[in-house]
């Protein structure tokens, strides 16, 4: 059964006349996605926020305004950003939320972010750091292996914090850890940046698609899957209403950046949940060997992951999927040698309180 919450994004309308139980678990399922102020725009846009009950729509309202305030100072925390590249010599590209709502994309309505994204050439990353540290953003403390494992093997240095406002930067230098089996060519990302406000720049419109969908299935823990495909619902249906030959573009696209698998999963899921449907020559073209053996195994984990994570909407199994989808996540990003000292010592570190309480 389609949860209720895909339900309203995917036909706003049939929101309209639920019972105040009903509306009561939609809030709930919205809320704890993170796509509360999103469906309280579909629901405006549609003309249905008004007519539904107060109680409900209150929520709704004060989602929305609190994101508009995220979005206002976003505006001003871009401010400082821009003069530090600036000052630099090097672009400013915002990735994910913040370059969705930077950009004023339709995936924006609604969209909260916890932190900002940006990407630098990897031969100025270590400049970019002491930028900005003299700006106010510090490296958050964490023990010597913490920072050597991000140095060395992930695709973005330790998250930095801003001392005074306590905003978050994750610098990337690519969009996959460099261990991870897509060899992504981040160069090819610098070449194709497109303005997208005064200062800053986001990646080009199949690289944000082809990134969104990789960070979501390589990813290991999943508290926002549901949004991510959300976005990339809307991000589908927007270029392919603007962009000539759209699709034949993104496929050949993820062909160049070695991205086929997730992207064809992403569309897949995309198709399953919100209707979206990408030509069968694209899809056919993206499809992985051995798709339907691996499909049902995909399918059994992921239409798992790609529901509200609210006992409204939680299908059985859904902390086995949890788990086998955090040794995937692990798995793809890491080779074996590398993973299994990484995973031994974390779960030592978990483990290690309990030890010291015993």
């Amino acid at each position: 059964m389609t949860p209720m919450l895909i339900e309203a994004l995917r036909e706003p309308r049939s929101v309209s006349g639920l019972p105040p139980p009903a509306l009561a678990v939609l809030v709930a399922q919205a809320r704890t996605t993170n796509l509360l102020a999103a469906l309280g725009h579909r629901l405006e846009a549609a003309g249905i926020l008004e007519g539904i009950l107060p109680e409900a729509g209150r929520h709704f309202r004060s989602a929305m305004l609190a994101q508009e305030k995220q979005q206002r100072d976003l505006a001003h925390e871009l401010s400082p950003l821009v003069r530090v590249f600036d000052a630099l010599g090097e672009p400013l590209v915002l990735l994910k939320g913040a370059a969705y709502i930077a950009a004023g994309l339709d995936c924006s309505r609604g969209r909260l972010i916890s932190d900002l994204d940006l990407l630098v050439r990897e031969a100025a990353i270590d400049r970019a750091e002491q930028a900005l540290q003299s700006a106010g953003w510090e490296g958050v403390k964490q023990e010597a292996y913490d920072d050597r494992y991000y140095r060395r093997w992930m695709h973005e240095i330790p998250p930095l914090v801003h001392r005074s406002r306590g905003s978050v930067l994750d610098v990337h230098h690519t969009i996959l850890p460099p261990t991870a089996g897509p060899r992504v060519p981040a160069e090819r990302l610098f070449e194709r940046l497109q303005p997208i406000a005064p200062g800053i720049h986001g990646l080009a419109t199949e690289d944000m698609i082809l990134h969104s969908a990789a960070h979501l299935f390589f990813e290991s823990e999943f508290p926002h899957a549901l949004r991510d495909l959300w976005d990339q619902r809307c991000l589908l249906l927007q270029f392919s209403e603007q962009i000539p030959d759209f699709w034949d573009r993104l496929a050949v696209r993820a062909g160049e950046m070695d991205l086929e698998t997730p992207l064809w999963l992403s569309l897949r899921y995309v198709e399953m949940h919100f209707a979206i449907t990408p030509p069968p020559d694209v899809l056919d073209r993206l499809r992985p060997r051995a798709s339907v053996p691996r499909s049902m195994w995909w399918d059994f984990l992921f239409r798992r992951i790609f529901r509200p994570d609210h006992p409204s909407a939680r299908l059985r199994f859904h902390a086995t999927a949890e788990q086998l989808l955090f040794l995937r996540g692990h798995a793809l990003r890491m080779p074996p040698w590398l993973l299994l000292p990484h995973l031994a010592r974390k779960g030592f570190r978990r483990l290690a309180p309990a030890n010291e309480g015993a």
